[in-house]
């Protein structure tokens, strides 16, 4: 036998049995294909490490003699598979969401502005505006939001908001931090700088599609977008473009740990491992993906109608979750060790 029934990887495992402790010591553990590390052992119970590894399967212990198999599966856990509802009075889609360190703060039409300690709980702020807001980014102790109408906010503590705008006919649809400046990136090619978040310039890329998506991966800035527009640069003055890669929408991108990976529409995923070429994922869905988070080689997709997809590998192969939702989620973050999606009708799911 053994318990606990579940866990995540890296907790501790205990089988109980005969003559383990002698076992333990000139055999192999493992869980499903993976190799266990032993933490303890004794006479009738050895103690385990659950290890990296994607599947629910038996424990099983191999010596030169014989293989002894658990008659149960040991149940492995991952975040982004148990969700539960956040609480708020907002009913406008929600957009985007940040973790600042200490609060989640979550921006969407009509000028929405939430924030939350712990995902469970949420605080309207007022914005000072009724636009539609569709990306925010925090660094250095600034928020910085952006929405239709070419709307810039700013705010210290996200409660108080200075409004720029930039062009009336712009839409700016994501922001992010990279070396020395912030970036903005939206219709019609239009890509901003700014070192401070109050003074802006514009940025030739010599592109037209729409840009969705704008990430620093460590390297260079990476930006995504319509009819698979993808354009990276070191330092926003040389450009590399690549449209070969799908023709379908790009609308978010992540860096794990050496990977690049972008979603889209139709359960587009394409992953580029550094100095590799691009391939595509297993997303195993058809339905629209709209934003992806994660941290280290683990993240999670969500689209339309309450999509969730996870994958452990940098984006190579996914399992479809089960959410709580049909609600469209339109952006997700991975902070304090949880994951909390945001979408339609200013839902908010968050993982245990």
């Amino acid at each position: 036998d053994f318990e606990p029934k579940s866990g995540y990887e890296g907790d501790t495992v205990t089988i109980y049995g005969q003559y383990l402790g002698f076992a333990a010591s000139t055999s192999v553990i493992r869980i499903g294909n993976s190799r266990a590390h032993v933490v303890m052992t004794s006479s009738d119970s050895v103690r385990i490490q659950v290890p990296r590894m994607g599947n629910t399967c038996p424990i099983s212990i191999t010596t030169s003699e014989i293989t002894v198999v658990t008659t149960e599966n040991f149940v492995v856990l991952y975040h982004g598979m148990i969700w539960s509802f956040g609480y708020t009075s907002i009913t406008s889609d929600l957009n985007d969401i940040v973790w600042s360190g200490t609060e989640y703060l979550a921006v969407g039409n009509d000028g929405a502005i939430i924030v939350s300690p712990d995902a469970v709980i949420w605080t309207e702020r007022q914005s000072g505006t009724n636009v539609n807001l569709f990306g925010v980014a925090r660094y250095g102790g600034l928020y910085v939001v952006v929405g239709a109408g070419g709307t810039i906010l700013t705010s210290g503590d996200g409660i108080d908001w200075s409004r720029y705008i930039w062009a009336p006919e712009v839409s700016f649809f994501d922001v992010t931090w990279g070396p020395g400046r912030f970036v903005i990136v939206g219709t019609f090619g239009q890509v901003l700088k700014s070192p401070d978040g109050l003074n802006w310039w514009s940025v030739e890329t010599g592109v037209s599609n729409w840009l969705y998506c704008v990430i620093h991966t460590g390297d260079e800035y990476a930006m995504v977008g319509s009819t698979g527009m993808i354009i990276t640069t070191p330092d926003l003055t040389e450009w590399s473009t690549d449209e070969a890669v799908t023709r379908n929408h790009l609308l978010d991108a992540i860096r794990t740990t050496s990977a690049l990976t972008l979603v889209g529409h139709y359960g587009a995923v394409f992953v580029r491992h550094d100095g590799g070429d691009w391939f595509r994922g297993i997303s195993n869905t058809m339905d629209h993906l709209l934003g992806v988070a994660g941290y280290e080689n683990r993240m999670v997709a969500v689209g339309v109608d309450g999509t969730v997809i996870a994958s452990f590998d940098h984006g190579g192969s996914w399992i479809k979750r089960t959410t709580i939702t049909s609600s469209d989620l339109n952006g997700i973050v991975w902070g304090d060790g949880r994951y909390v999606a945001v979408g339609q009708n200013g839902v908010i799911l968050f993982s245990n």
